[in-house]
């Protein structure tokens, strides 16, 4: 199973980032342009975050860019995706281009890096042919400082990966849950029935835990895939459900996110939708903005405040403080139109898929790499001093939001 997510195939800035770690006070900080992808050979569509070294250096993957020629020509993409480094002062070096073959293509997810300086990642697609997997079902790569890339397993993620204390690897793939060994390649699926579309978080004694965006409690908001669950899998493999969105009395749904757990052992994380319902998706639909939320070691759910944006895809990341920060996709703007941001418009029509030929391109239809929206509605969605659009909403407004983990 391929869990489903949006991609957005705009040109993307690097700028100042927030890394785990690193971070400092929020107040007067500076935000600087460190790096803007050109595209092939540079890096493309940068949709991950970055790990950085002792020395400073961030290192990060982009889904498209790299070599454009033979398989990466005929994938629909603007090459098959990079790794990158990005020094203090902002220089670009482009350490590994994916070929589109068995090393993989179109890297979705961040980087793991290793007390030796290695880089471990995934790749959502490439690897070998199978009659399953018609461009392959990915990678899970170790990419040394040599610039040398080893294909660890060939079945990947667009989900990232964690490692232990260890040195032992844990993910998501179509196989489940699993854990690897890069020493030796040992490959163990902890739970075939299990999985997450986004990157697992471990706690001290080696138990596993994540979000699933779909499952849980159906019906109502959540319809028939379900609003997402938070869970964990213990040393013992016993899978438990902690939380079940409801996607009811401001609640949210669709976690699509990973969570990030304090010394406390509480968990904290976003879901796409949700929360109060004064936003709305395409045609109208009231889905809510997304919710921050907490959830205890005993699963109880906290809803923390979330004001000023919409749709929260990405990650948290905290400080010793007890802060959280994270990003939102769209400024909230609520309204009675069709459409109230480019993001949410894009969520609404990625789920009901376009089927009109003005709406998609001849021979593309609805797929995972192109996301088409009515010419009327992108139009719309312009801001001022913003060139034409011809049918694909370009623009993703990324705020950057500091919040208190106490509830509003």
């Amino acid at each position: 199973m391929r869990f489903p997510r949006q991609t957005f195939l705009t040109a993307i800035a690097l700028a100042a980032v927030l890394v785990a770690g690193s971070i400092q006070s929020a107040q007067a900080q500076t935000f600087t342009l460190l790096h803007t992808f050109a595209g092939a050979p540079d890096g493309a569509s940068p949709l991950a975050g970055l790990v950085q070294d002792a020395a400073g250096n961030f290192y990060g993957t982009t889904q498209q860019g790299g070599i454009t020629g033979g398989v990466c020509a005929n994938s629909g993409l603007n090459g098959c995706g990079t790794v990158f480094k990005l020094d203090p002062a902002g220089k670009e070096t482009v350490l590994y281009k994916f070929t589109g073959g068995t090393d993989g293509q179109f890297p979705s997810a961040g980087l793991v890096l290793d007390a030796a300086g290695n880089l471990y990642g995934t790749t959502q697609y490439g690897g070998p042919v199978t009659a399953k997997c018609g461009i392959g079902c990915g990678t899970v790569f170790k990419l040394d400082p040599a610039g040398t890339l080893t294909v660890l397993h060939s079945v990947g993620s667009q989900a990232g990966l964690v490692m232990d204390v260890a040195g032992n690897l844990y993910g998501s793939t179509t196989e489940g849950i699993l854990k690897l060994d890069p020493a030796t390649k040992a490959f163990t699926v902890l739970d075939s029935t299990a999985g997450s579309g986004a990157a697992l978080t471990l706690d001290a004694s080696g138990n596993i835990y994540g979000t699933r965006e779909f499952g849980g409690i159906t019906g109502g908001a959540c319809g028939t895939n379900g609003c997402g669950i938070v869970f964990k899998l213990d040393t013992t493999g016993a899978y438990t459900v902690l939380y079940s969105f409801t996607g009811a009395g401001g609640d949210g749904y669709n976690p699509a996110s990973p969570l990030v757990m304090d010394a406390a052992g509480n968990f904290y994380s976003t879901t796409t939708e949700g929360g109060a319902p004064n936003c709305v998706a395409g045609l109208g639909v009231p889905v809510g903005c997304g919710t921050v939320f907490k959830i205890s070691p005993s699963g109880a759910e906290t809803i923390l405040n979330l004001n000023g944006g919409a749709y929260p895809v990405g990650g948290l990341l905290l400080d010793a403080a007890g802060n959280l920060y994270g990003t939102m996709s769209s400024t909230h703007r609520p309204r009675a139109g069709p459409a109230e941001s480019c993001s949410r418009w894009m969520q609404a029509a990625w789920r009901r898929c376009c089927t009109n030929s003005q709406d998609c391109p001849t021979g593309r239809g609805c797929s995972r790499v192109w996301l088409w929206i009515p010419r009327a509605i992108s139009t719309e969605l312009r801001r001022p001093g913003d060139p034409p659009v011809s049918g694909r909403c370009s623009r993703s407004i990324q705020l950057v939001l500091r919040m208190s983990l106490w509830p509003s």
